[in-house]
């Protein structure tokens, strides 16, 4: 062969590679192998087939950069072939090979990209309307778009993205609820025990850390929320408290300054930032506890109440009583604390021994 044509047939080959290469870089066959799953972590259908389609975009990336340091060996031993016979011919196998490899390779390219566009279509959508979008692209360009999911700003420490309530709006609000004031959750649980038996390893952790017995927890879980991961009710300010412990967000928030709604959906979350409240009122107001109320008991009225429900009552100051104790409204004792329109410290006066009740059905084994 003469040098002309080695010299003529080497630039083809470099030019041919080049060509694969800018190929490769405009198809993206590089990247990560296991998908970010969206914004929130939280993986779909869809990104299944996008696991699988990042594992034979990387087959492919490394078939093309073999048919490219191949072709440029056989080109580099028929540059040198007049020197030795032998590698003329070793040279041209080396290229035939490879040139018969990209066109496996392309080949196969076209057909799994005919073959998902048939089976794809123009969409398809899976699981928390994650969707796979494939027809007018290449096929390892098909993306996944993620389920919506709220979005939080855990900057403002003390701001509801829901209600717009803060601490300070919760002082404001208790001091338009009449001289004794009213409890600021209603909880949608009841007396009976919950299945509480998916969150032991939660529950346990919990109260190792914070000092409150598992049964306890269970107890306050089973009367706040009956139970269910996704119970969210409407307090009597306007707010809202979520999850199995019935977390308001600007609580949780001044536990955990990252405290979010998608946090406060997890159980395990949800528990230990409940119990973590539960252990600081009861804390805080042990030295208040009375031969009636004990401490656990005024940690549950202000669990329940707010923290002024533990304050010294205004019309029933005679008798020494809790906030949450005085059943009227004024020092004269006509109106009563809980009436219409005017919940009060009704649902607190019932809260304590509900909690007490499942509490003990949980430690004699009625509960499980």
């Amino acid at each position: 062969m003469s040098r002309f044509r080695t010299t003529s047939l080497i630039f083809l080959l470099f030019a041919f590679s080049a060509s694969i290469a800018q190929a490769q870089t405009n198809f993206k066959f590089f990247g990560p192998l296991v998908p970010a799953c969206g914004d929130k972590n939280i993986c779909t259908a869809c990104d299944i087939f996008k696991l699988l389609q990042n594992l034979i975009n990387f087959g492919m990336s490394a078939a093309v950069i073999i048919a490219i340091v191949m072709l440029a060996y056989g080109g580099i031993l028929m540059l040198f072939a007049t020197a030795s016979p032998g590698l003329l011919e070793k040279g041209k196998k080396i290229i035939k090979n490879s040139l018969f490899g990209v066109v496996i390779v392309l080949v196969s390219w076209l057909a799994i990209d005919t073959l998902i566009k048939i089976l794809v279509g123009q969409e398809i959508v899976g699981s928390g309307a994650a969707q796979i979008k494939g027809i007018g692209r290449p096929w390892n360009e098909i993306e996944c778009n993620s389920p919506a999911f709220p979005t939080v700003d855990n900057t403002k420490k003390n701001e509801d993205i829901i209600d717009g309530k803060t601490g300070a709006d919760i002082e404001a609000w208790e001091s338009t609820t009449g001289d004794e004031g009213m409890a600021l959750k209603n909880p949608i649980g009841d007396a009976a025990c919950a299945n509480t038996s998916t969150y032991n390893d939660a529950i346990n952790e919990a109260s190792a850390r914070y000092g409150v017995s598992p049964e306890r927890i269970k107890a306050i879980i089973s009367v706040e929320s009956g139970g269910r991961t996704d119970a969210m009710s409407t307090d009597n300010d306007g707010g809202h408290s979520h999850g199995l412990m019935q977390m308001r967000l600007e609580t949780a928030r001044d536990l955990d300054s990252k405290a979010s709604l998608v946090k406060l959906a997890d159980p395990a979350y949800n528990i230990m930032k409940g119990t973590q409240y539960y252990s600081q009122l009861r804390q805080e107001f042990a030295p208040k506890a009375t031969t009636v109320y004990s401490a656990d008991d005024l940690a549950s009225a202000a669990y329940n109440a707010g923290k002024k429900a533990i304050q010294p009552s205004a019309n029933c100051s005679k008798e020494r009583m809790f906030r949450f104790e005085c059943e009227w409204d004024n020092n004269e004792h006509t109106l009563p604390n809980s009436r219409d329109g005017h919940p009060g410290y009704g649902v607190t006066r019932e809260y304590i021994p509900k909690v007490n009740s499942v509490e003990q059905k949980f430690k004699t084994g009625q509960c499980t």
